[in-house]
C-alpha cells in the first residue's frame, strides 16, 4: 500500500512541475525523443513529412526534375499514382526525370505507400 501511495505521489509532483521553464525544456526533450525511438521502431510515418523530405532533394536534383517532383507529388494519394507510374515499374521509359531522380523519389515516398 505504501508502494502504491508513493507511486501516485510521484505522479502528481511530476504532472504538477512538468510545465514549469526550468523542467519543461527536459521534459519535452524526453518526450520528443520516446515518440521519435517509437515511430522508428514501429515505423510510423506522418504524412505531413513527405513534403519536407521531398524539398530535401533539392540539392540532389535538377531544378525541371524538381519542379515536376513538386507539380506531380503533393500529398500521400499523389505519391501512390507516382509510385505505381514511376517506381513500380522498371522498364526504361520516357520521363522528365532520370533514372537516379526516380530512385531517389521512390525511396523517400515509399514508406507512405499502402502496400496491397
Amino acid at each position: 500500500m505504501k508502494k502504491l501511495v508513493l507511486i501516485l505521489a510521484l505522479i502528481i509532483i511530476f504532472l504538477e512541475i512538468k510545465d514549469h521553464p526550468a523542467v519543461a525544456p527536459t521534459v519535452s526533450k524526453i518526450k520528443n525523443a520516446v515518440l521519435d525511438d517509437a515511430k522508428s521502431r514501429f515505423k510510423v510515418v506522418d504524412p505531413k513529412e513527405l513534403p519536407r523530405k521531398l524539398n530535401a532533394l533539392q540539392t540532389k536534383l535538377v531544378t525541371h526534375e524538381m519542379n515536376y517532383v513538386k507539380k506531380h507529388i503533393t500529398d500521400v494519394k499523389s505519391a501512390q499514382i507516382f509510385w505505381r507510374a514511376n517506381c513500380n515499374n522498371t522498364a526504361l521509359i520516357h520521363s522528365v526525370l532520370t533514372q537516379y531522380a526516380k530512385k531517389e523519389v521512390c525511396k523517400i515516398i515509399e514508406p507512405y505507400i499502402e502496400k496491397t
